[in-house]
């Protein structure tokens, strides 16, 4: 009997899950004879509720008569789940971080350019293709740079990235890097990590490795800062230019300041600046704006000024990402 009664709540549950709404009369049939047919055996019918959010996410059947499935903290629902108590968080609104059960720390806008490998406090299993196309504005013949690239978080926290530098047409290096996460501090408002990346120059043969230092600053709902720290060693390489590589070491800084215009619209501006310690320096002023098409597709678009070995010149950007 009591097979009985949990194979009925699979089929109401199943034929909801199909599209059919399930009234809150029904539910209560549901629930009274489950139990009736439990009770002789000392079986209590109740739902886990972490188990029903992982196969059907968090419920609530909407329309005049339906009852939620999920209530709240404390509180038992006609089919006897107790809500689990709500994630305590000290920093900015919880909104500001986008699943906080899957994430840590708070959400801060990638930079368009120079981005990272995921998100700071990314979890095991995200996963990230994107491709990145940028463009001088130079008179002469014209000149692009794209770069398809993989992103996958096999741990929490740490992230691997493989990169394809495109000049042109032709391959010009390979890329790879690896990310981790630090933590969080001032109530997670603050979090910070380290990434490291190695660059193949198949032009050269030569390696060219860089470490940085990455932290991330939620100001309020709408501002945030981010910021790059490190050196490489090696040539100076500029896309654009024709002059040859210049052997060193770089000092690099990147700073970003973002905000949050809508749930959906992000609105930047990204300053990379890179310098040898014995010889020319790079600079780039890009704003930019980044775009949630769909859940699990993103697109970013900019329009800046470059200053390199080979003068002053605007410059294009446009990145376009899927997620999972």
């Amino acid at each position: 009997m009591l097979g009985v009664a949990w194979g009925l709540v699979v089929l109401v549950l199943g034929d909801w899950v199909e599209g059919e709404e399930l009234p809150g009369q029904a539910l209560r049939l549901l629930t009274a004879t489950s139990n009736r047919l439990a009770s002789p055996f000392g079986v209590a019918a109740q739902f886990d509720a972490a188990v029903v959010r992982a196969q059907l996410g968090t419920i609530e059947l909407g329309g005049e008569g339906s009852v939620p499935m999920v209530v709240g903290e404390g509180q038992d629902s006609l089919l006897g789940m107790v809500e689990d108590p709500p994630i305590e968080y000290g920093g900015p609104d919880p909104a500001l971080v986008r699943d906080i059960e899957a994430r840590d720390g708070p959400r801060i806008p990638e930079p368009m350019i120079f981005d990272l490998v995921r998100g700071l406090g990314a979890r095991r299993g995200e996963f990230e293709v994107n491709v990145l196309s940028i463009a001088p504005f130079q008179s002469g013949k014209p000149k692009y740079e794209w770069a398809p690239e993989v992103e996958w978080v096999p741990w929490d926290g740490f992230g691997v990235e493989f990169e394809v530098p495109i000049f042109n047409t032709s391959i010009a290096a390979l890329k790879a890097a690896a990310q981790y996460t630090f933590g969080t501090a001032l109530d997670d408002a603050f979090i910070h990590g380290t990434q490291g990346i190695l660059y193949y120059d198949l032009r050269t043969g030569d390696w060219i490795p860089t470490g940085l230092y990455l932290a991330g600053l939620r100001l309020d709902e709408t501002w945030s800062l981010f910021s790059m720290w490190g050196m490489s060693v090696g040539p100076q390489i500029f896309p654009f230019s024709d002059e040859p590589p210049r052997r060193g070491t770089d000092l690099i800084v990147n700073l970003s300041l973002f905000a949050n215009v809508t749930e959906r619209l992000v609105l930047g501006v990204e300053t990379n600046f890179s310098r040898q310690l014995r010889g020319p320096s790079e600079f780039l002023l890009m704003p930019q704006a980044h775009l949630e098409v769909s859940k699990r597709l993103k697109a970013q678009f900019g329009v800046g000024l470059r200053d390199d070995a080979e003068g002053s010149f605007p410059e294009i950007g446009f990145r376009l990402i899927w997620e999972r």
